[in-house]
């Protein structure tokens, strides 16, 4: 069988790290696997020698409709058994440009719609119908769309790492660390404000943030102002990321929307009590291993900051309930998920 996946690009996007890791997989069973890059010829996460990456810049340069156009004639000459684009602006192009084409497609919704603008949304209205299936992160995201979609929308959540289940365990140093692109998005300025509100009371604790974006200029600046330069870090992307975690005491995140964070999902695994803010995925998440508080709040943040930060038993308590819950991340169960709905949709067509 035949697995075409089609992504923007696989820079180090939580999407594209999920894909990296489904896509080895199948490549690991013996499946033919291919990556179909739209966009540029970013690879940042390893990905497995068996596995085809195919750009479609170096056929037809950067025009969308040329792009289209050699996109179907691609697919059609290729005669894959089952096409996979992961990402709304991804699929749609997808079920676009294979209209009348004969080959199942599933769709893999990456974020949360409600937070989509209204034209994009519309778009996918138009086009979903049009998908053989559409996976998702969460319930929460499933309910968004209308009954006919959902009874053909399977929630299977993000794999993690395997690093995460051999970790050693080593001492925690006073870090409340956080991980994601430095945009508004992730709204990492409301979270320095409130570590800044309670750093006089723990002079030992530092805050590090993991992620590079377009917003470093303006949160360098606003921690130079909290003059908080040596207690709270942005040393950018990072490879070993699970290992920064392992040695952390707190997880926490201040996004204002996601479709499900794969940080968050690595800081259960590994184990730390989280306080995040109230995105997609995050109450299924987290449960009874952190804090989950509204969107945008930073007082509730500072709350919750402050009582993690002062009380050992409690950050104890609630890393033992995430890392009791993290057998049902492994990528092993996530992938045979994903293989057998891609063998039921190749079958059912």
């Amino acid at each position: 069988m035949k697995i075409s996946f089609v992504t923007s690009t696989l820079t180090s996007g939580g999407s594209e790290r999920v894909m990296s890791l489904l896509a080895n997989r199948f490549a690991e069973e013996g499946y033919e696997v291919e990556i179909i890059h739209l966009n540029q010829h970013i690879v940042f996460y390893p990905i497995d020698s068996r596995i085809q990456l195919v750009y479609a810049e170096d056929a037809v340069g950067t025009s969308v409709l040329k792009k289209l156009v050699w996109f179907r004639k691609y697919v059609k000459r290729t005669h894959p058994d089952v096409v996979v684009p992961f990402m709304e602006a991804v699929y749609c192009f997808t079920l676009f440009a294979l209209i009348g084409v004969k080959i199942p497609v599933v769709s893999s919704e990456r974020i949360d719609p409600r937070k989509s603008p209204f034209l994009r949304n519309v778009l996918r209205r138009v086009l979903l119908p049009l998908t053989d299936w559409l996976v998702v992160q969460t319930e929460d995201i499933k309910a968004f769309y209308p009954r006919f979609i959902q009874k053909k929308t399977s929630v299977i959540y993000n794999p993690v790492s395997e690093q995460v289940f051999n970790l050693t365990k080593i001492p925690k140093e006073d870090i409340v660390i956080s991980v994601g692109k430095l945009d508004d998005q992730k709204n990492h300025a409301m979270l320095i404000r409130a570590f800044s509100k309670v750093s006089n009371d723990f002079p030992t604790w530092k805050l590090v943030i993991y992620g590079e974006g377009p917003l470093r200029d303006s949160l360098e600046l606003t921690v130079e102002s909290l003059e908080l330069k040596e207690r709270v870090l942005l040393p950018g992307r990072c490879d070993h990321v699970i290992d920064e975690m392992n040695k952390s005491k707190i997880f926490a995140f201040s996004s204002n929307y996601e479709g499900m964070s794969n940080a968050i999902l690595e800081a259960v695994c590994v184990g730390l009590p989280v306080v995040t803010t109230n995105v997609s995925g995050a109450k299924e998440l987290v449960r009874d291993g952190g804090y989950v508080i509204p969107i945008g709040s930073e007082a509730e943040m500072t709350k919750s900051l402050r009582v993690l930060m002062n009380c050992k038993n409690k950050r104890k308590q609630f890393g033992e309930m995430n890392k009791n819950r993290s057998g049902g991340f492994q990528l092993e169960k996530i992938f045979r998920q994903w293989e057998s709905l891609i063998l039921e949709v190749v079958r059912m067509k």
